[in-house]
């Protein structure tokens, strides 16, 4: 079922919070640009932190940086809630895969693995000649007592979802370990990103209670010094094996010497002391960093978040039912103009529940342009009458009206915003709506009793772009197919999806899924909200933060001298 924290995206929540726990949502189910940038900054001269202009002559090493973050819970990313912790934790630890910025799983402490013929079997070779921390070596060990931690009932980690469909899994050997699925799972890598955390630091220890949680110990660029309660302190791991991985062979290490994390109340204080340039990183949606345009000190840089903002008919009513509307409404909408009228800009147009930026983009086409004439020409063609400036025709020999009801939830501004600029779209086509604003918990009510024509609800998508939440039939009784879309065909080619490793044949399935969707159009997607880092201009390299590494790339980050 559709959770509150997917449906009700509020525009007035910190932006902070927004971007930062979808690096860390990754629950098993998963979720063109016209005019926006999907990385644009606010540039400026080069500034030294004092404001005077310096050469940048390129890297160099040391420096510190100093990043906030609120008081952790814990050390461990395993079973830490706070956002700010799961987000620096990947300084110092690594998982089998991490996610990039194209959607795809990226090899990481794993660097090889294999697939049984029926997909149930999944055997990872753990890379060779990595050390922990302590100059121990990482072994399937390290990964197997991971996951019996995750699993573990009585620990709270926000990555057991990831590992639902595990029956399981076992250290096979030193280097290898292997898992048996509950069914077939082509989206497996993309699953497996959490942190890796050591056995041997919790041996005899219950990790739930263990003070080691206080004392990361990974397999990362940096690790960890001193917790003092006020500030997390990290230096280079001297001994990461990145060093050895450049391409060229020659070692690199990450540039900037130490990393000082501080503790601050809240994401507001963080704000406050970027500029006043006691922290050099903090976090924004964008329209909250439109404030900071201009602003000499500050670099910004914008990109798709992963709250993703659509519209879904009501597949059981007669009216909604009609593809010949729901494909009317698709050529009626201007999501350009709710973009720009609603979100000022803040945020990126998207079809379906998948990044921008993914690896399926050229796959995945949508086939509606903004044309009111086409619209009501669809209406015509299909028996929508005219009277009175009122579509009508004739269902199962009843006369209907074409005058729908819009839910949504009132508690949030700017998707109270959105079915204002809707409902003003639609009677363009001669399409009449009434909105119908109600509070979270009986908007939620009404959807899933079905007791609505359209509405406007969210989620919080996963870095696996598995659609079968929400097309797929068997989510219809769960809840979060929530139109209660049902089609055969699609079915068949979302099972082909999750079955074959082959990423061309998963292409090709995604293409023919794309163009049954497009026609029948049971959901109308919106956009993904954008979010924005912003950055003292003193920090140089590859800024380029995506929804799940807020701080990609830090290891070629750099202070001019």
């Amino acid at each position: 079922m559709i959770s509150r924290g997917e449906i009700k995206v509020s525009r007035k929540i910190s932006g902070i919070l927004i971007l930062i726990i979808l690096c860390t949502s990754l629950a098993s189910c998963g979720m063109s640009v016209q005019g926006l940038s999907k990385n644009s900054e606010n540039t400026g001269s080069q500034q030294s932190q004092n404001g005077d202009s310096v050469l940048d002559k390129g890297p160099v090493q040391g420096g510190t940086i100093n990043l906030f973050t609120t008081v952790p819970d814990s050390l461990n990313p395993i079973l830490s809630s706070n956002l700010y912790v799961q987000s620096f934790s990947r300084f110092v630890y690594e998982g089998l895969f991490k996610t990039g910025k194209d959607q795809s799983a990226v090899p990481e402490l794993c660097d090889k693995w294999e697939v049984s013929p029926d997909g149930l079997t999944w055997t990872f070779h753990i890379r060779e000649n990595v050390m922990w921390q302590d100059n121990i070596q990482l072994t399937a060990e390290d990964v197997e007592f991971t996951v019996s931690t995750i699993l573990n009932p009585a620990i709270k980690s926000i990555y057991k979802t990831n590992l639902q469909n595990v029956l399981s899994f076992a250290a096979i050997d030193r280097n290898n370990f292997r898992m048996v699925l509950k069914k077939a799972d082509s989206f497996t890598p993309e699953s497996l990103i959490f942190p890796i955390i050591s056995k041997h630091s919790f041996s005899g220890e219950d990790v739930a209670n263990s003070q080691e949680n206080m004392k990361p110990m990974g397999t990362g660029p940096y690790k960890f010094i001193s917790y003092d309660g006020k500030t997390v302190k990290f230096v280079v791991n001297e001994a990461w094996w990145g060093l050895a991985e450049k391409k060229d062979n020659s070692p690199r290490k990450p540039y900037i010497s130490e990393i000082d994390v501080k503790v601050y109340k809240n994401s507001s204080d963080a704000l406050n002391a970027l500029q006043s340039k006691n922290i050099d990183v903090a976090f924004s949606d964008a329209l909250e960093s439109s404030r900071y345009n201009g602003n000499a000190s500050i670099a910004i840089k914008k990109y798709p978040g992963r709250n993703f903002d659509y519209i879904a008919f009501n597949m059981t009513k007669p009216v909604t039912a009609d593809k010949s509307v729901r494909q009317a409404i698709a050529y009626t909408l201007d999501k350009n103009r709710i973009i720009n009228d609603v979100a000022s800009g803040g945020a990126t147009e998207s079809q379906l529940p998948i990044f921008p930026n993914s690896w399926l983009g050229e796959s995945l086409t949508y086939t509606y342009t903004h044309d009111v004439n086409k619209a009501k020409e669809v209406l015509s063609q299909n028996g929508w009458k005219v009277s009175n400036g009122v579509n009508y025709k004739n269902i199962n020999g009843v006369y209907r009206e074409l005058t729908l009801n819009l839910l949504v939830n009132d508690d949030n501004e700017t998707r109270s915003k959105i079915a204002d600029d809707i409902k003003a779209q639609l009677a363009e086509a001669g399409i009449n709506v009434n909105i119908q604003k109600l509070p979270f918990d009986q908007e939620f009510k009404q959807i899933s009793s079905k007791q609505y024509d359209i509405a406007i609800v969210g989620v919080s998508s996963a870095s696996r772009p598995d659609l079968s939440f929400e097309y797929a039939s068997s989510e219809i009784a769960t809840g979060k197919n929530i139109a209660g879309y049902s089609n055969t065909q699609v079915d068949s080619l979302l099972g082909q999806i999750l079955n074959t490793n082959d990423n061309q044949n998963k292409k090709m399935s995604y293409s023919s899924l794309n163009n049954i969707i497009n026609d029948e159009i049971p959901y109308i997607g919106l956009f993904y909200y954008d979010n924005a880092v912003l950055y003292n201009k003193r920090i140089k390299g590859d800024l380029s933060p995506y929804y799940a590494d807020l701080y990609n790339d830090i290891t070629g980050w750099y202070i001019p001298g």
